[in-house]
């Protein structure tokens, strides 16, 4: 059975289709960013941004390679066809960047609560270890000792 083959103006229809979904993913994406969510939830709409936006690059690609087979690749529609590329990429570009900002920034928060959290336990050991010594100074001296000789202080 031969390969489909379709017209120009279907796979500019179908084309266009897939970039008013990309819009409605931009719109949910802009919406998420705003309400600051967990990272997986944007993640998520972000790998829908860029499966879709890899479908529009290649419907362009096929746009571009039928309009050049059919003798027509100074016409209107070529321009059209390459600036809806442009424009479908540089939203992609714009929507990847502030993820990635995004990302750095809920990462770098990470950080500083992981080292707050590492900070507190410390401290809570370096006082209970304070408490240790002062009831074994006061209470048992040989256990103070026992205790200093092990962690090598005297």
């Amino acid at each position: 059975m031969p390969p489909k083959v379709e017209n120009i103006a279907s796979l500019i229809a179908k084309r266009d289709i897939a970039i008013a979904s990309l819009d409605e993913l931009h719109e949910e994406f802009n919406i998420l960013y705003q309400v600051e969510p967990e990272l997986i939830a944007l993640e998520d709409v972000h790998k829908e941004i860029e499966a879709k936006y890899r479908s529009v690059k290649k419907q362009q690609s096929t746009i571009a390679e039928r309009l050049i087979d059919s003798g027509e690749p100074e016409s209107d529609k070529m321009s059209a066809n390459t600036q809806i590329g442009d424009k479908v990429k540089s939203d992609y570009l714009k929507y990847t960047e502030r993820f990635v900002v995004y990302q750095k920034k809920l990462n770098a928060e990470k950080k500083l609560s992981n080292d707050h959290e590492k900070l507190q336990a410390m401290t809570s050991a370096v006082t209970k270890n304070g408490r240790c010594f002062k009831f074994a100074k006061e209470r048992k001296p040989w256990i103070r000792e026992i205790v200093c000789s092990h962690v090598g202080w005297s």
